[in-house]
């Protein structure tokens, strides 16, 4: 997190352009690594379905590799 002070920034984009409300942010260091847990719900402020999570992670993770900023 220290290298990069706008990555939070970046995936709060990558999550507002999947149409996700953020409920609760907590960032992790452990170990050298930093997680970022979100905790989300969808489009209608409804709870997402567990078979739909692994895509929402793709479509964010996709989003931010390709990020030209």
């Amino acid at each position: 997190a220290d290298n990069q002070p706008g990555l939070f920034y970046k995936v709060m984009y990558a999550i507002w352009q999947e149409d996700l409300l953020v409920v609760n942010a907590n960032l992790l260091v452990w170990r050298g690594r930093t997680r970022l847990i979100l905790y989300l719900l969808g489009p209608n402020e409804s709870l997402i379905p567990e078979y739909l999570g692994q895509k929402i992670a793709e479509s964010v993770k996709y989003r931010l590799m390709n990020q030209q900023f």
